[in-house]
C-alpha cells in the first residue's frame, strides 16, 4: 500500500521537497497524490492533483513533471489535459504537438535524432521548391542574356557587312574620298559559362541537408541573379539590341541613295550636291538620334533593379522565388504550390514584438500618431462609430455629424474632445495625438476622419501565426492582447489565432483614462505593446464548439514537521474559451 513516505521520497529524489514551493504532497479523503503546477501558454498556470496508487505511478508522473519543467524552454514542449474542468486530469506531454511516451522522454537526444517533424519536412519542401524556382530564373536569365548577346552579335556582324559595303560604294563614288572600314563595338560577356556554373550550384545544393544552410543557398542564388540583373555587358547588349536595327535601317537607305546616284553617273555634279545632302537628312532623321545615350540607358535600368531588390529582404526563404519570378517578362513554370499552413511555426511573442516594432519605426510621424489614436479607448470607440456609419466616405463634416447625431453618438465625440483639450492632457496630446486638430470641435471630427484614412493604407504583416485574446469581434476596431487579461472578469474569453499575412496594427503604448478629475477625464500613457485589428481587412472563422477551463487553487494546506500537504481545494473561477481563426480578406 502506498505511503507518504514513499511519495516525499521520490519528490525529493527529484529536488522537489514539498515545503515551500510546488509540487506539494496531497491528500484528501484518504487518497493520496501530488500537488502540481501546470504552465500552460493560452490559459495561465493550471493547479492540478494526480492520485496514485503505488509507487511506480509516483515515480512515472514526478520524473515527468520534472523533465518538463527542466527542458520546457529549450524545446518545444507542451502539455495538454485530457479535460480542463476536472481536478484530476490526464497530462498529455508534447513535443512540437507529437506525443512523447515516457521512454521517449528518458532517451530524448536519441528520439530528436530520429524524429522528423511533419511540419519540418513541410518547410524543407517549400525551401526547396523555392530553389527549384531561383533555378528556373537563373536558367532563364542565362538564356535571355546569351540569345540577347547572339541577336547582337548577328546585327553587329550584319551592320558591318552593311557599313562596309557603303564605305566601298562611296569611295566609287567619290574616286579622292579614303575608304573605311567599319569596326562593331566591342560586345563583353562572350564567354558563356552558364552550364558549368548551373551544375556546379545543382551539386552544392544536392550535398545540404539542415534548413540554415538551405536558407542560405537560397539567398546566394538570389544573389547571384542579382548581380546577373546589374550585368552592365547585358545592358549594353539590350541596348545595342534596339539600336542596331536602326542603324542597319540607316546604312540600308544611304547604299539604295548610293546605288541611284551610280545608276545616273552623266549628272555627276547635279547628282553629287543632291544625294550628300539626302544622305544627312538620313542621319538628321535616324532614330538612333531620338534614343538616350548607353551610359544613361545603363543608369535607369539599375534604377529599376534596385527598386525590384528594395523589398527581398522583407521576403521570407520560402516565398522569395515567387516574389522575384512575379518581375519577370517571361514566364516560368511555377511548382505546385506547398501547403503553408501545417508548415508555419508559431511565432515567438517576443520576437513577434521585435519584428513587428522594426516595421513600426518605419512608420511616418502621422502614421505612428494614427496607430497611437487607435490605442487609446474613447477615440478608438470614435473610429469605430466612423468607420460602421461609413463616415469616411461623407464629403461634408456637417454631413458626418449629422450622422452621428442621428445615431445618438455625438456625446462620445463630445467626451473625447474635450478630455483631450482638458489641461492635464495637453501633453500627452502633443506626444501621441499631434494628427488631431483641436481648433475647433469640427476640425477635431476631420482630423479623426484622416486619422481612419491612414490605418487603412498602413499594416504590418508577419509569415508566422500568433494567438491573442479578445472580447468583442464585431468593433470596426478589434484590440488584441497578448496576455489573457480578461480571465478574472469575463465568463467568456475569445483566443484569436491570428493567420499568416494577416494584416495588423501595433503601437507601443495604449492610453487609458484615469478617473474623474472634477468630471474631466485624465489620460495616462501604459507602455503595452498593443496590437489591433480592422474589421474590413479580416476574415474570422470561430469553432462552434467552446473548451471550459476551470482555475483550481489551494484551500487548505497544512505545514508538518518536514514538509507541507495539500488537504483541499476549491474551485477559483470557470472560463469559456472560444477559438477563431482570423485570416486576411
Amino acid at each position: 500500500m502506498l505511503k507518504k513516505e514513499d511519495i516525499l521520497k521520490v519528490l525529493k529524489k527529484y529536488g522537489f521537497y514539498s515545503l515551500n514551493r510546488a509540487p506539494y504532497l496531497y491528500e484528501n479523503e484518504g487518497r493520496l497524490g501530488v500537488y502540481f503546477v501546470w504552465p500552460n501558454k493560452q490559459y495561465g498556470h493550471l493547479e492540478r492533483v494526480s492520485y496514485f496508487d503505488d509507487e511506480i505511478s509516483v515515480e512515472e508522473a514526478i520524473f515527468k513533471y520534472w523533465w518538463f519543467i527542466s527542458n520546457k524552454d529549450h524545446y518545444q514542449l507542451s502539455i495538454e489535459f485530457d479535460n480542463y474542468e476536472v481536478l484530476d486530469p490526464v497530462i498529455i506531454y508534447k513535443y512540437k504537438n507529437r506525443v512523447l511516451t515516457l521512454e521517449e522522454m528518458k532517451n530524448f537526444s536519441a528520439f530528436l535524432e530520429s524524429y522528423v517533424d511533419p511540419k519540418e519536412d513541410l518547410i524543407k519542401k517549400q525551401l526547396s521548391r523555392t530553389v527549384s524556382i531561383l533555378f528556373s530564373i537563373l536558367k532563364e536569365k542565362f538564356k535571355n542574356q546569351s540569345e540577347t548577346f547572339n541577336k547582337v552579335v548577328e546585327y553587329s556582324e550584319r551592320l558591318r557587312v552593311l557599313t562596309n559595303t557603303f564605305y566601298k560604294k562611296l569611295k566609287d563614288f567619290q574616286k579622292d574620298k579614303k575608304e573605311e572600314v567599319y569596326e562593331s563595338e566591342l560586345l563583353l560577356d562572350t564567354l558563356d559559362n552558364s552550364d558549368d556554373v548551373l551544375k556546379r550550384l545543382e551539386e552544392e545544393f544536392q550535398s545540404l541537408s539542415s534548413f540554415d544552410a538551405i536558407r542560405d543557398f537560397i539567398l546566394t542564388l538570389a544573389n547571384y541573379i542579382k548581380e546577373l540583373e546589374f550585368s552592365e555587358a547585358h545592358f549594353q547588349n539590350v541596348y545595342l539590341l534596339n539600336r542596331y536595327p536602326y542603324e542597319i535601317q540607316d546604312v540600308t537607305k544611304k547604299i539604295d541613295v548610293l546605288d541611284q546616284q551610280l545608276k545616273i553617273r552623266k549628272k555627276l555634279f547635279k547628282g553629287k550636291k543632291d544625294f550628300l545632302e539626302e544622305l544627312e537628312r538620313i542621319d538628321q532623321n535616324s532614330e538612333c538620334r531620338k534614343m538616350i545615350s548607353v551610359e544613361q540607358f545603363i543608369e535607369n535600368e539599375k534604377k529599376k533593379i534596385q527598386k525590384k531588390y528594395e523589398n527581398q529582404k522583407e521576403v521570407s526563404e520560402e516565398f522569395l522565388g515567387d516574389y522575384l519570378v512575379s518581375f519577370l517578362e517571361s514566364k516560368v513554370v511555377l511548382p505546385p504550390m506547398i501547403h503553408a499552413e501545417g508548415a508555419i511555426e508559431e511565432i515567438d511573442k517576443k520576437r513577434l514584438i521585435v519584428n513587428v516594432k522594426k516595421s513600426y519605426e518605419k512608420l511616418s510621424d502621422s502614421e505612428k500618431s494614427a496607430c497611437f489614436v487607435a490605442s487609446c479607448a474613447i477615440l478608438r470607440e470614435c473610429l469605430h462609430v466612423l468607420m460602421s456609419l461609413g463616415a469616411l466616405n461623407e464629403i461634408n463634416i456637417n454631413e458626418t455629424i449629422s450622422k452621428i447625431i442621428v445615431n445618438q453618438k455625438i456625446d462620445l465625440f463630445n467626451n473625447a474632445y474635450q478630455t483631450l483639450d482638458y489641461y492635464t492632457n495637453a501633453k500627452l496630446r502633443v506626444k501621441y495625438f499631434s494628427l488631431l486638430k483641436m481648433n475647433s470641435f469640427e476640425t477635431f471630427m476631420l482630423s479623426l476622419v484622416d486619422v481612419a484614412r491612414i490605418l487603412k493604407k498602413i499594416e504590418f504583416k508577419i509569415d508566422k501565426s500568433f494567438f491573442a485574446y479578445f472580447t468583442n469581434i464585431d468593433k470596426e476596431v478589434i484590440p488584441l492582447y497578448l496576455k489573457n487579461v480578461f480571465y478574472s472578469s469575463h465568463k467568456t474569453s475569445y483566443i484569436g489565432i491570428v493567420q499568416p499575412e494577416t494584416p495588423f496594427y501595433y503601437s507601443p503604448v495604449e492610453i487609458v483614462s484615469k478617473i474623474d478629475i472634477l468630471d474631466n477625464t485624465e489620460l495616462l500613457e501604459r507602455e503595452s505593446d498593443m496590437i489591433f485589428l480592422l474589421k474590413e481587412k479580416i476574415e474570422v472563422q470561430r469553432k462552434p464548439d467552446k473548451l471550459v477551463v476551470v482555475k483550481y487553487e489551494k484551500e487548505k494546506l497544512e505545514n508538518r514537521k518536514d514538509y507541507a500537504v495539500v488537504l483541499q481545494m476549491k474551485e477559483k473561477s470557470r472560463c469559456n474559451y472560444i477559438e477563431n481563426r482570423i485570416n486576411k480578406k
